[in-house]
């Protein structure tokens, strides 16, 4: 069974968040709130770490793109994103993104899954 998650991710830099409980002071871009795997699963992974998602302005929705997603905290205008799992990977085989200018909060790691994670891995 194949699976997937969502990843929660900034640009390295020492004013860039470090944790979930941070969010609330940055920007978050995704597609839109409802996304599964680029809002969705991030939401619920903070609400069940007793935090509140980010949604109003707080939230720039970028439309169906998910690269728009990365774009937007490249560029500034977001200072955090949420995708799916496999795209930064996939961005940076391209060479649109330089995974070491990127950090990914709350990181989990799966037995057999070796993409960047935030969140609890679900079925695909």
């Amino acid at each position: 069974m194949s699976t997937f998650g969502g990843v929660v991710f900034s640009l390295e830099g020492p004013h860039a968040p470090t944790s979930l409980a941070d969010l609330s002071k940055y920007v978050v871009a995704t597609p839109d709130t409802q996304w599964l795997g680029a809002y969705q699963m991030q939401a619920y992974e903070m609400l069940v770490q007793g935090l509140q998602p980010p949604d109003g302005r707080g939230v720039l929705r970028v439309g169906g793109n998910q690269r728009d997603v990365v774009y937007a905290v490249l560029d500034g205008r977001a200072a955090v994103g949420f995708v799916r799992t496999g795209l930064l990977e996939e961005m940076a085989a391209l060479k649109l993104v330089d995974l070491q200018k990127i950090r990914i909060l709350n990181a989990k790691t799966w037995r057999g899954f070796h993409l960047h994670v935030s969140t609890t891995l679900y079925p695909e």
